[in-house]
């Protein structure tokens, strides 16, 4: 009995599609239209107000309480902007949120007039910070909330935002990296990363360029059989749905 009911809840824990980043993703795709709508009523002034007042409020504060939590020894319930229990290391809603918004006020106004030496410069200054910071605290220096987190992230953007590359092969490789990101992880434990990572520079280099070429791989694979499978789906769908529906009218008609 023991080993039916441990066989059963192992095979719906696997069923259960628990990703964070496709539950946030989808929260903020359902509400995005709404923030799309407030957004587009405000002024170019008012933008910038916005997004100034919710990075304050839920990037700074947020590191500010996990600083202070680290420096007294303890969590301080109801202290953090995000929740009762902190910022999640901003793996949240919020943050997510906080993205967005930040990415639309980036796409509603051009910034492309910013030169590409300023751009590399602040990306490698604040890289800089950061690994600064991570020998001071790592946990804080790597979450997704944290400020300089989150302004590395706008300058990627901003830099990859000026290339302009359009590769058929490129387009169509790049088609499977979701896939890649959410089977990335049933192969890593296997690729005994702590042993080459202790092994000579080469060696660690070449278990790292083919751990990720055959990750992609295996992940490419994956994606096209499941694409293929889809597509069966839903033609099996249409067909069924167009069936009935003549079904129906053959009835009306009658």
């Amino acid at each position: 009995m023991f080993e039916k009911t441990f066989a059963i809840k192992a095979i719906l824990r696997a069923l259960i599609p628990a990703n964070y980043f496709v539950i946030l993703y989808i929260a903020v795709y359902i509400t995005s239209p709404y923030i799309n709508k407030l957004m587009a009523m405000l002024s170019l002034k008012q933008n910038k107000r916005f997004i100034l007042i919710i990075f304050l409020i839920f990037s700074v504060w947020p590191t500010i309480v996990d600083l202070i939590e680290e420096a007294v020894g303890h969590k301080l319930m109801g202290l953090s902007s995000i929740g009762m229990y902190g910022s999640q290391y901003g793996y949240s809603y919020i943050n997510f949120l906080l993205m967005y918004c930040i990415g639309a006020f980036l796409k509603r106004y051009d910034f492309s007039s910013i030169d590409n030496k300023r751009l590399y410069v602040s990306f490698v200054l604040n890289n800089l910070l950061i690994n600064i910071w991570s020998q001071i605290n790592i946990t804080t220096a790597w979450e997704y909330c944290n400020p300089l987190i989150v302004l590395e992230t706008i300058l990627v953007f901003l830099i990859f935002n000026k290339i302009k590359l359009q590769n058929e092969k490129i387009n169509f490789l790049a088609k499977s990296v979701f896939s890649v990101f959410l089977l990335h992880f049933s192969f890593i434990n296997k690729l005994n990363i702590s042993y080459f990572v202790n092994s000579n520079l080469a060696v660690m280099i070449l278990h790292m360029m083919f751990s990720c070429i055959g990750i992609y791989l295996v992940c490419f694979i994956f994606d096209i059989f499941y694409k293929k499978f889809e597509n069966f789906i839903f033609k099996l769908k249409i067909c069924r749905c167009s069936f009935l529906s003549e079904n129906f009218t053959l009835l009306q008609d009658k």
